[in-house]
């Protein structure tokens, strides 16, 4: 590898760096030779590839803007750097890989090293390093490591290097290599595969961000990953560079970017034990205490942050019990105790309370058409679909089946209409998984102050059902006082 030697000395340094106890190097204290300064000063934008779907740590979002862990590390340095950064938009990990290789971009902000990468990429040393889990169904058996996987299937997002690390070691494995993580978790629940390999936080928050609540953290392997810069091998002024930026950052400074995201917990062990010279009781006394009101301290300060941690579960598993388990979004029990609170919050207000209440069309057949499972996926699909366009003011919840109801308190009819209006455009234009097109029938309702909530929800039901019979696929608007 013809970089080695550059990449050995920059370790080094960082290694020197580290044990010397020096302080972080500022932008304006990076030391650059006369040639590296003329190159970042004459140079154009840096062009920069992407997982788009790698949160927390990387990602590009509905804007086409680089966001994530990898998104404020790759500004912090290039502010050290004085140069400018330039998205180059990708739809997958592989293709971002295939960019790099094609010299179609200049740097892969977070990438782990191999030597099939080295071919085309020089590496700066790691800036992040994380576990890599294996993630199973909720019903399946812990899974100790890649060994027990023989004779199961497993799936690895195309490109990562999850999947040469098993080609190499693991040979015997039946592998699948869907084009990403969410089509690897997919695969799980649809039960194509018994597990999929993931990184901790990013298989965390894809399930969370998905509504994935039939999967688990179902196993563990051997892996790490340690992740740095990945700099186009033919660009040696524009590694060096980069190099000396990720050795200058501070402590500080990673750690409030990282805090950002997600949370690290570091626990550090030291050693307290005194030599204690006997020189009378008075002094043996005198040391007891201090120990005993330095353990008292300790004891305090763990139990502090065990009972931090004990609420923060509590409140965890509060939000979950008001979450229905496939989707993640509000199931029925809570729903018709936020309508009951509506409709009496509207009732002191005297206002009327608008709701919209949808059914997805055709979704029986297409159970039995695709299966149980892709239904399931679809559910899930479907409640970040509206979810990602309600406003924050609105409750929005599963109300059984394929049946969903939005409460809009506080929100004019006509705004209540166009939010089902839109919301019924989306879902018809989205492509859903196995590229399945949906439609949905909309029941916009307005509640009055006094009317009751049974009452209420019997009358916009029954509208629906007939809609449904007559003419599904519409938007309905419905004054539940006319109804009788």
């Amino acid at each position: 590898m013809p970089f080695m030697g550059l990449r050995e000395t920059c370790l080094r340094l960082g290694a020197l760096l580290l044990l010397g106890g020096a302080s972080c190097i500022y932008a304006a204290d990076l030391e650059f030779s006369a040639e590296e300064r003329r190159y970042l000063r004459e140079r154009g934008p840096v062009k920069v590839c992407v997982d788009p779907n790698w949160m927390p740590f990387e990602a590009i979002n509905k804007q086409g803007r680089h966001t994530g862990v990898s998104a404020d590390f790759m500004k912090e340095y290039a502010k050290m750097l004085g140069i400018k950064l330039q998205l180059v938009p990708t739809e997958n990990w592989s293709e971002s890989m295939d960019k790099a290789r094609e010299r179609l971009c200049d740097v892969l902000p977070m990438i782990n090293q191999s030597p099939e990468r080295a071919k085309f990429l020089n590496f700066t040393v790691p800036y992040v390093s994380m576990p890599v889990v294996l993630i199973t169904d909720q019903k399946a058996t812990y899974l100790d490591g890649l060994k027990s996987l023989e004779g199961e299937k497993l799936a690895i997002p195309d490109g990562y290097i999850f999947a040469e690390h098993v080609r190499n070691n693991f040979p015997q494995l039946d592998v699948i290599y869907p084009p990403s993580l969410l089509e690897s978790l997919r695969a799980v629940m649809k039960g194509e595969v018994t597990a999929a390999m993931a990184t901790l936080p990013i298989a965390l928050y894809q399930i969370e961000r998905h509504g994935m609540s039939s999967l688990k953290i179902g196993g563990h392997t051997d892996f790490y990953i340690e992740l740095g810069i990945g700099i186009r091998n033919d660009d040696l002024l524009l590694t060096t560079a980069f190099q000396k930026a990720v050795l200058a950052i501070t402590e500080q400074k990673r750690d409030e970017i990282l805090s950002r995201w997600y949370n690290i917990e570091v626990q550090q062990a030291r050693d307290y034990t005194v030599l204690l010279v006997l020189v009378g009781i008075l002094s043996v006394f005198a040391a007891f205490l201090a120990y005993r009101n330095y353990s008292s301290r300790l004891f305090n300060a763990q139990l502090s942050k065990v009972n931090a941690r004990l609420n923060d579960r509590n409140q965890r598993l509060e939000q979950l019990a008001k979450r229905d388990y496939l989707t993640g979004v509000y199931h029925r029990v809570n729903m018709d105790s936020e309508l009951e609170r509506d409709i009496e919050h509207c009732s002191s207000n005297g206002q009327p309370l608008n709701i919209i209440l949808f059914d997805l069309d055709g979704f029986s057949k297409l159970n039995v058409d695709y299966g149980h499972a892709v239904g399931d996926l679809v559910l899930v699909e479907m409640s970040r679909l509206i979810e990602e366009r309600l406003p924050d003011n609105v409750h929005f919840g599963r109300w059984g089946g394929d049946s969903f109801l939005i409460l809009c308190p506080d929100t004019p009819t006509d705004i209540a209409r166009k939010t089902a209006e839109a919301l019924a455009s989306s879902i018809h234009s989205h492509r859903f998984t196995e590229n399945i097109q949906l439609s949905a029938t909309f029941v916009v309702a307005t509640c009055h102050p006094h009317q009751k909530q049974a009452s209420v929800m019997k009358d916009v039901e029954h509208r629906i059902r007939q809609l449904k019979q007559e003419s599904p696929g519409g938007v309905v608007f419905m004054d539940t006082a006319q109804e009788t």
